[in-house]
């Protein structure tokens, strides 16, 4: 199976027709993540899930897309997901109650989307961002995340769009920010960087 997308959908299980068909019980994320080992693109975008995220979905090396957005997440987010090989859009937004902070980023990263918009993510933004050169889009804001901005930010140059307002950052903006050419969307505001 290469695709499961369950984002904004209804099924009604009370349907004689479908009855036996589906069937997801608790830990059901965990289930699902379990048995879909090939499973390329994973899109659970505004599915009330109300849990943690199982570790085994940092198991599933194939996942190209992960859209957990919007399902009532909580807890830490396991870090190994975002060192999946193959992973290009990972978008964790808005799941207040999910936690944690960013990784130490791999060069061999494939990321082209990550959002995090409106989590409970903290912590510094680490230099080691410079090294998703993929990137097209990111969004870190309304996060906890505080701290300079690395200037290794300007390495992104394929961003088209770089959101980070509402957070805690602090210090100077890098000047290396210039080399965004491609910048279409550029959100810093509500920062406490210097004037």
């Amino acid at each position: 199976m290469n695709i499961v997308d369950l984002s904004m959908n209804y099924v009604d299980i009370y349907s004689e027709s479908l009855r036996g068909l589906l069937k997801l019980e608790k830990p059901s994320l965990r289930g699902l993540a379990q048995n879909l080992t090939n499973l390329k693109v994973l899109d659970l975008s505004m599915v009330n899930i109300s849990s943690s995220i199982p570790r085994v979905l940092s198991n599933i090396s194939s996942l190209t897309t992960l859209n957990l957005r919007r399902c009532s997440l909580y807890g830490e987010f396991p870090m190994n997901i975002f060192h999946l090989p193959k992973l290009q859009i990972l978008d964790a937004a808005l799941n207040e109650n999910l936690t944690d902070s960013l990784p130490e980023f791999q060069s061999r990263s494939r990321l082209k989307v990550l959002s995090i918009l409106r989590t409970g993510f903290s912590g510094k933004l680490p230099d080691s961002i410079g090294r998703l050169e993929s990137l097209s889009s990111l969004d870190l804001s309304q996060t906890s995340l505080s701290g300079t901005l690395p200037s290794s930010l300007g390495n992104l140059t394929r961003l088209t769009n770089l959101s980070l307002h509402d957070c805690k950052f602090s210090g100077q903006i890098p000047s290396s920010l210039a080399n965004l050419s491609q910048l279409t969307t550029f959100g810093i505001g509500v920062n406490n960087f210097d004037a």
